[in-house]
């Protein structure tokens, strides 16, 4: 057996021998106003591209990014394919596409979305299990389907699936407006099936499952502004990160976020800033989300931290506080603690840029957990944007690094990489 490396994109890319090739994932792009008044899209649309690399093609996709929000790539399920829209989700066990029966009225987010049609697919196997569905982004009723899949230069025949007939998403900022951006779908990529209803394999425990790659292992490094992305499976990109990695084992039996099992959960320690600490508590445990927008901390520590840091919160405000961004150069880092590894984080990293009525504003990303979850930190996007991120399947660990100094950029691809088996 020999590894030919697949490299697909976040702006994804494929490597096979030397070639790489690059498929659709979606970055939205959009400012946004704090109440929601004069909603300014700045989508940032580029026709696609098309250049020789090695002796593959490498293939760039428009991307687009919603406040940082939301990290899209494109796949297609049937034959012939029928193409979508993927929210990447690390922490869910699905795989998720609405479908063309989709109820497209009052709170079900059916509307301005590709839906899957199995009637089109000859490629389609149909099951009588129905289940629901719970995750980051919002609830779903499911139907089982089964069809191939094809994830870049990937092909998973027989794969498994919820083909949701209504979908209702989950807002996290009350003044964001959902409209403003689309995916018609959920790639998960936790590492087993004990959170989905019917024990589905996603896309990744199949390629592990069918002993598709060399090593079963995923690397991520989210797109900030223009620097690219990339989704890597299979390898590690030794070029987009500096130093070594800093290894957490991965909890698989969590005691304290017990829904969370399967899930990449690691142990967390504390949070610090200037001479200050706080400790979680014994044993608490930090789950990562890149479909999660925020930092989740106890709400006692949440909002101390953020009165320390000058953002002042009301509790019961379901709207978080701001500064003026020209005060982000004299407020302090913090000091995230997970296990025995310090990971710091400036102020541009813990908060959001928003516009509103024209002053450019700074939103911190720093939220407090409900008052029923305790021992338990959220890491979503905001912490995972500053790292690069290795997720292990077989020694089960997550592995971040600091990331490398970033390049001129020349597009604002996020690219996915996989490294197959011969």
């Amino acid at each position: 057996m020999y590894a030919a490396p697949i490299l697909v994109c976040i702006g994804s890319a494929i490597s096979i021998h030397g070639a790489t090739f690059r498929a659709p994932i979606e970055q939205q792009q959009q400012l946004v106003t704090l109440q929601a008044q004069e909603h300014i899209a700045c989508r940032g649309y580029r026709c696609e591209q098309h250049r020789h690399a090695h002796v593959g093609v490498t293939q760039t996709a428009p991307l687009w990014d919603s406040w940082e929000q939301t990290y899209v790539t494109r796949l297609s399920i049937g034959t012939p394919p029928q193409f979508f829209n993927m929210l990447l989700s690390i922490s869910s066990s699905d795989l998720v596409v609405l479908s063309s029966h989709c109820i497209r009225t009052g709170d079900h987010n059916c509307g301005n979305v590709s839906t899957y049609n199995s009637s089109l697919s000859s490629s389609y196997i149909s099951h009588e299990d129905r289940f629901w569905g719970q995750y980051n982004r919002g609830f779903s009723a499911n139907k089982l389907s089964e069809d191939l899949l094809h994830f870049a230069a990937i092909d998973l025949p027989h794969q498994k699936f919820a083909e949701a007939s209504w979908f209702i998403k989950i807002d996290y900022f009350p003044f964001f407006n959902r409209d403003d951006y689309t995916w018609d779908g959920i790639l998960g990529l936790a590492y087993n099936n004990l959170s989905s209803p019917l024990n589905l394999t996603n896309p990744i425990q199949s390629m592990k499952k069918r002993g598709l790659l060399d090593r079963n292992i995923f690397s991520l490094k989210l797109p900030r502004g223009r620097d690219a992305g990339e989704l890597l499976f299979g390898d590690v990109n030794k070029d987009l990160f500096i130093g070594s990695l800093k290894k957490l084992p991965v909890i698989v039996a969590p005691s304290k976020a017990e829904f969370f099992t399967g899930q990449w959960v690691i142990p967390a320690t504390s949070v610090g800033a200037g001479n200050g600490s706080a400790e979680f508590g014994e044993g608490s445990e930090a789950t990562l989300d890149s479909d999660y927008p925020m930092i989740g901390f106890p709400a006692d520590i949440a909002f101390l931290l953020n009165d320390y840091l000058g953002f002042k919160w009301e509790r019961g405000s379901k709207t978080p506080p701001a500064v003026n961004c020209q005060k982000r150069g004299e407020m302090e880092n913090i000091t995230i603690t997970l296990g025995e590894h310090d990971f710091i984080l400036t102020p541009w990293d813990y908060t959001v840029e928003i516009d509103a009525d024209g002053l450019t504003l700074c939103v911190t990303v720093i939220w407090p957990m409900p008052d029923r979850v305790t021992g338990i930190i959220a890491l979503g996007s905001a912490f995972l944007r500053k790292f690069y991120t290795v997720f292990d399947l077989d020694d089960m660990t997550v592995g971040f690094a600091e990331l490398a100094p970033v390049k001129a950029a020349t597009s604002n691809d996020f690219s996915l990489k996989v490294d197959l088996k011969r």
